[in-house]
């Protein structure tokens, strides 16, 4: 028998709410930790031992409760509450206030408060099974950390941090992969004191917030003013006031006082909202109708019971953790119809000391809602890729791998990286991918793996555009011809797709000839003259040596570049114009790739309309390409034309 035996601290008396003051630009705001009026007491611990037999999971499904009283986060049976496991140990990571907690792929995401101390606010991550720390989201020595952070939701692989009591209050924006600061969203012409707390997505896509408006009396207030914002957008600060309990009656929710855990009821009508402490006993859930703006109704949580979150569970309950009062320690499960209970997690089991934030395993990080499926978030899907092998000639330039490649995901609207790898017969230091075109997404190619990375937050069509501009070419002049196998992957941040691949077949020299006379221009002459501005047709290079000139290989892919509709013109070539010092001048045309400083050739650069989402609109009137006027562009002045 394997036995976890461990010492546990057992609960403290109390948590200061204001016994932490901190000094951020030039204004002094107090770390508000717990709810009651004294310092935490040297806490006495004791010796567990427990079979690591009895934690085997039966359930669909695992509560995560961040506990406020130890700094550490617990885990239960969504369906009995029987206790699982200690996914993240006191303190572990530095864990300091646990707060807003989601479920984002693999990794349990953790607002750290860091209440009590002197630094910043942060986002932890933590595996979602085994508790193993990874590098901070965002740490607290970020440029932009947050101050004193709460709620937290994900959406399309941004993280929203309310940044409660902060100067000035916020609601900050990261990406939710990397940690970079996005911005601050903040509303309008917002006339009370601005300090976010609970944040939610309505199935309008819409954001909500709870706030806590301090300054509208004293910082101790037992019945300071209570707001439900509704955000029109995420970027704008455009917003309406869904509730509020003011003197003026406007929109009012009578029990609507101090407000923080904010969730949708599954029909996506009703908003749920914590409430405490108009008096000492007056604490509860409002429930307001937003069609209408109006309370609909208060469930109390009696005597002096408190919340700070809530969810809805697996079964359509509501599921609030008590963190003061006598049922501190609880977690408490309703049926909204009835406005009855039963504890899940009872306070006579010990495990818990003051539960703030949870999170099921299914909870949608964006919408707060109970996922019934067996995922959250699903995957991208690729797909279209061609059928038939591609041949690539020794000795030619870089082609493309896929033309047709498609992307699609149900349930998102951007991706957050890629990677393209070379899975059979990989020729280390001759074999080599690479992204065509302006570099839109980063990219990185890894020579000892045969991997290239794209990475960067875009859309759906901007991946597709860029997975459609993937190269292949071998460098060597006597490779190895074994078949190569180039796989296809993305992810949206949560989870990656399925894997699609196209086979390359290395062929012989000579049809590299054949490729290039395939794509010459059947044009005259190349001698440039200067003709009316170029039509809006594709844009190509023809490669050429850098002793005669002629056309060698360039891009294989002519069955493509002749399958693309050019507009005609009044002149039977169309050619790019020509100054009196033979430098290429600036073009109305679109976008083209062209190293001609290094290279004895040019590589030209496929155009699909469907990537007008990646390279912009091609019918803008700003040039799209800036050639130098040196010697490097006297081969290029020569060699460049339209397509016939």
């Amino acid at each position: 028998m394997l036995l976890d035996i461990r010492f546990e601290a057992l609960a403290s008396h109390c948590v200061s709410e204001t016994s932490m003051s901190k000094q951020r630009v030039g204004l002094k705001r107090s770390r508000r930790s717990g709810r009651g009026d004294c310092q935490a007491r040297n806490s006495r611990r004791r010796l567990f031992i427990e079979p690591l037999e009895a934690r085997c999971l039966l359930a669909v499904d695992v509560l995560y409760v961040g506990d406020q009283g130890d700094n550490s986060i617990q885990v239960f049976d969504a369906g009995t509450g029987a206790y699982v496991s200690t996914l993240v140990q006191s303190g572990a990571s530095g864990l300091k206030g646990p707060r807003g907690m989601v479920i984002q792929g693999s990794n349990l995401l953790v607002v750290n408060q860091n209440v009590n101390t002197e630094f910043n606010g942060e986002v932890l991550r933590f595996n979602k099974d085994s508790g193993v720390a990874s590098s901070p989201l965002v740490p607290s020595n970020h440029a932009n950390a947050p101050f004193a952070p709460r709620g937290l939701v994900v959406k399309d692989n941004v993280a929203y941090v309310a940044d409660f009591f902060a100067a000035p209050s916020r609601i900050a924006k990261y990406n939710a992969t990397t940690g970079a600061f996005i911005g601050s969203l903040i509303p309008n012409g917002f006339a009370a004191e601005f300090n976010p707390r609970g944040l939610v997505f309505g199935p309008d896509n819409k954001l909500y917030v709870t706030v806590y408006s301090a300054f509208d009396s004293d910082i101790l207030s037992e019945d300071a003013s209570g707001y439900v914002l509704r955000f029109n957008d995420t970027s704008s600060g455009a917003f309406e006031v869904i509730a509020r309990n003011t003197p003026d009656g406007v929109h009012q929710s009578g029990e609507l006082h101090n407000p923080e855990g904010i969730v949708f009821d599954p029909s996506g009508t009703s908003l749920y909202v914590t409430s405490f402490r108009p008096d000492r006993s007056g604490n509860g859930v409002v429930v307001i109708d937003v069609a209408t703006k109006t309370q609909r109704e208060f469930i109390p949580l009696g005597g002096d019971n408190a919340a700070q979150s809530l969810l809805f569970g697996p079964d359509g309950r509501l599921y609030v953790p008590i963190n003061t009062g006598a049922a501190a320690g609880s977690v408490r499960a309703y049926d909204v119809t009835t406005e009855s209970f039963n504890a899940i997690v009872p306070t006579t089991s010990g495990r818990l000391q003051s539960p703030w934030y949870l999170t099921f395993g299914k909870t949608n990080p964006a919408t707060l809602a109970y996922e019934s499926g067996t995922t959250v978030d699903a995957a991208p899907v690729l797909a279209g890729v061609e059928s038939t092998p591609m041949d690539y000639p020794i000795r030619s330039a870089a082609k493309v791998v896929s033309q047709t490649l498609n992307v699609a995901d149900v349930d998102s609207t951007v991706l957050t990286g890629a990677t393209i790898r070379i899975a059979n017969n990989y020729q280390s230091g001759s074999d080599a991918l690479s992204l065509g075109g302006p570099p839109v997404l980063q990219s990185n190619w890894n020579p000892a793996t045969g991997t290239l990375t794209l990475s960067g937050t875009a859309t759906l069509a901007k991946y597709q555009g860029a997975l459609r501009c993937i190269l292949f070419e071998n460098t060597s002049s006597n490779p190895s011809t074994g078949q190569r196998r180039v796989v296809f992957q993305v992810s949206n941040g949560s989870v990656t797709s399925n894997q699609v691949s196209r086979d390359i077949r290395i062929v012989a020299a000579s049809a590299t000839l054949a490729s290039g006379q395939a794509f010459s221009p059947s044009v005259p002459a190349l001698t440039p003259t200067l003709p009316p501005p170029p039509s809006q047709g594709v844009t190509t290079v023809a490669s050429a040596t850098s002793l005669t000139g002629t056309p060698v290989g360039a891009e294989a892919e002519s069955d493509f570049l002749r399958s693309q509709a050019t507009v005609p013109d009044s002149n039977t070539v169309d050619r790019v114009p020509i100054d009196e010092d033979r430098a290429v001048q600036q073009a109305n045309f679109k976008r083209i790739v062209a190293d001609a400083t290094g290279n004895p050739f040019l590589s030209p650069f496929l155009i699909d309309e469907s990537l007008r989402s990646l390279y912009g609109d091609s019918q803008s009137e700003e040039p799209l390409i800036q050639i130098p006027r040196d010697e490097s562009v006297k081969l290029l002045a020569d060699t460049l034309v339209l397509a016939p």
